[in-house]
């Protein structure tokens, strides 16, 4: 697969924010307003999606419709450099089968998100070679306290061209932010776990684990690479023994002889799973990958923002790792 890396998002650039997955009428309007607030000092001039204020039920068709338009707008529109979504859902897989490809390999540019859009990165992915963005929503850059982390991963990945490693968050956090901004609740950092020791190398696939397993069979699971990184978390809607099933039904596929190395997100604390059941399943299936979980990407905050496609190497002895990502092999 030939690979396209986006060109960094710059001081000066056009960002437009779209809604495939939930109705923005979800986010507060002083969330909206921080966050208008962040893009601008980054430098970045944000406009919305001709149907980002649609209210109509979320699966009927013309709700489809407009939401695929909106992201074909996006991409076609040569003065846009990037794009972000307003939050996650349930709702991208509907999607897929009615995008244009073809207009979106042929205008790569940044496209930024995570939970649901799980989907749409990883089949922009297989179907372009397009490497997107599993970051933060536009909603995330409205949290008023505890962003820095999340702000510092951002640049390192969207608006930098060098390579860059992940690094460990010194607190975390997982209190409903967008409720109440100002009484917050912050963790001090015991640091990411490795379960299995190793050297390995390849390419980012995955996000969030229920959206990535709806792609399985499928043409936009993005397994065309000859070595695999698999990075997956997932949110407290999924119980240790969904998390589980799901993910031996990922380790069963048939490009799972590919994976090279596996990063696993920090939960929320309402799933609370047994981190050596998890790690049993994966090395039940890959017994010699190394293993490294509780890093900082899921739904919980901070969040890094890692590019799905990207090159990815990781180093992991005792408690000890290096995780570097890359734009060339």
């Amino acid at each position: 697969m030939k690979l396209l890396y986006p060109s960094p998002l710059q001081s000066g650039d056009t960002v437009m924010v779209i809604a495939p997955s939930s109705p923005s009428t979800y986010i507060h309007e002083n969330v909206m307003q921080v966050a208008k607030q962040r893009f601008e000092e980054l430098g970045l001039k944000v406009i919305f999606a001709p149907n980002f204020h649609s209210d109509l039920f979320i699966s009927t068709p013309e709700s489809i419709k407009q939401r695929v338009d909106d992201i074909h707008t996006a991409f076609a529109d040569k003065s846009i450099n990037g794009i972000f979504t307003i939050l996650g859902g349930h709702h991208c897989n509907q999607l897929l089968d009615l995008l244009d490809f073809d207009l979106i390999k042929n205008n790569p540019k940044v496209f930024c998100g995570f939970s649901d859009i799980t989907a749409l990165n990883n089949a922009i992915l297989a179907q372009t070679g397009l490497i997107t963005f599993c970051g933060p929503h536009y909603s995330s850059f409205g949290m008023l306290h505890g962003f820095d982390f999340t702000m510092d991963a951002f640049k390192k990945a969207i608006m930098r061209e060098d390579d860059f490693d992940i690094s460990i968050s010194p607190e975390w956090s997982d209190d409903p932010w967008y409720r109440d901004q100002e009484n917050r609740t912050f963790i001090k950092n015991a640091g990411a776990v490795v379960m299995h020791d190793g050297t390995a190398h390849g390419h980012l696939i995955g996000g969030n684990l229920s959206t990535f397993a709806l792609l399985q069979g499928t043409k936009y699971m993005p397994s065309d690479f000859d070595d695999i990184v698999l990075f997956v978390e997932d949110d407290s809607e999924s119980s240790e023994d969904t998390f589980i099933r799901q993910l031996n039904g990922v380790l069963m596929q048939d490009f799972a002889n590919k994976i090279r190395g596996i990063l696993v997100g920090r939960f929320q604390k309402e799933t609370n799973p047994n981190t050596l059941t998890i790690y049993q399943t994966i090395k039940n299936r890959l017994p010699n990958v190394p293993v490294i979980m509780d890093l900082d990407f899921g739904h919980t905050t901070p969040l890094l923002t890692i590019p799905t496609g990207a090159y990815c190497k990781m180093n992991a002895r005792g408690n000890e790792f290096e995780i570097t990502i890359s734009r060339k092999e």
